[in-house]
C-alpha cells in the first residue's frame, strides 16, 4: 500500500471520533509510521492540552498545531497522522490537508460523541457546549475530507472500511 499510495492519510473529526485508536491500528495495518499531533504538541509545551487551555494559552496551541499539521502534510510519507478536532478551523491547515494527503473524516452522531466523551476533564472544550461546537464543526470536516467514514462503529469495522475505500482509490 505505501508504495502505491506515499502521501500523509490524514485523520479528521471531533473528539472521541476514535483518530488515535483507529490511527494506531491503521498504521500498524498499511505498515505506516504513526503521529498522533496532541501527543506531539503536549510534548513540545512540556503540559497537557487541558493544562494550556486553562492557562489561556489556546491560540499558541493552535498556532504549534497549525505549523506541526502543515509541515507534516507537506513533507512526510508513508504516515498516518491522527489531529486534534480543530485543526481543520485554521484555513491554512485544512488547505495543506486537502492539498497534500488523503483526509479521512471519522464521522460519528452526537449521541455516539456523548457517550464516549462522558464529562472528560483533559478536554477543555466539553465545559461550554459541545454538541454547539460539534454542529459548527461538520460542515468544516465535511470540506477538507477526501473520505467519509461512519465512525459509530467497532474500531476493526471503521478500520476495515478505511482500508476498501483506499484501495478504491
Amino acid at each position: 500500500m505505501q508504495a502505491d499510495f506515499p502521501k500523509p492519510l490524514v485523520l479528521i473529526g471531533f473528539m472521541g471520533c476514535g483518530k488515535s485508536s483507529v490511527g494506531r491500528k491503521l498504521a500498524a495495518a498499511l505498515d505506516r509510521k504513526f503521529l498522533d499531533c496532541d501527543t506531539v504538541l503536549e510534548a513540545q509545551f512540556g503540559q497537557a492540552i487541558s493544562a494550556l487551555f486553562a492557562a489561556g494559552r489556546e491560540a499558541e496551541f493552535r498556532q504549534a498545531e497549525a505549523d506541526l499539521v502543515q509541515s507534516l502534510c507537506k513533507s512526510a510519507t508513508n504516515i498516518v497522522i491522527a489531529t486534534g478536532g480543530g485543526v481543520c478551523m485554521a484555513a491554512a491547515s485544512a488547505n495543506a490537508i486537502r492539498e497534500h494527503s488523503l483526509c479521512i473524516w471519522l464521522d460519528a452522531p452526537w449521541p455516539v460523541l456523548q457517550a464516549r466523551l462522558g464529562k472528560d476533564p483533559s478536554r477543555p472544550l466539553l465545559a461550554g457546549n459541545p454538541e454547539q461546537l460539534y454542529r459548527q464543526r461538520q460542515a468544516v470536516y465535511a470540506a477538507c475530507a477526501s473520505v467519509r467514514v461512519k465512525a459509530d462503529q467497532a474500531v476493526e469495522l471503521v478500520l476495515d472500511e478505511i482500508i476498501a475505500r483506499i484501495k478504491s482509490i
